[in-house]
């Protein structure tokens, strides 16, 4: 785990809490995906109340939100998020001592 997160980020070296942060939020993501997986498995994403006849959402799918949520507040907090510019493959920001002219 330790050398995902060093290829991912550019800080060395990695805290044991910033590790443990992002053990943590692996988690959470596989967690996300497991819910999820099962909520399609199930069936329909709303259900009908016995008593009350009411449409709720499938439990399972709030949990997964909420996990969903945890994973993508640790990964911002762990810079982790996507760059339009940097990971679309344009090439990163570009420098901004280019084109000044030393005068």
């Amino acid at each position: 785990m330790r050398k995902i997160f060093a290829a991912l980020t550019t800080e060395a070296p990695v805290s044991p809490g910033r590790a443990l942060m992002f053990e943590t939020c692996l988690q959470h993501y596989d967690n996300a995906c497991r819910y999820r997986a099962i909520v399609e498995q199930e069936g329909p994403l709303l259900r009908k109340t016995r008593r009350s006849k009411m449409s709720h959402l499938h439990p399972l799918l709030i949990v997964a939100q909420r996990e969903q949520d945890s994973f993508e507040r640790l990964a911002l907090k762990l810079s982790l998020h996507w760059d339009g510019f940097i990971d679309s493959g344009m090439g990163g920001y570009p420098d901004e001592n280019e084109g000044a002219t030393a005068d």
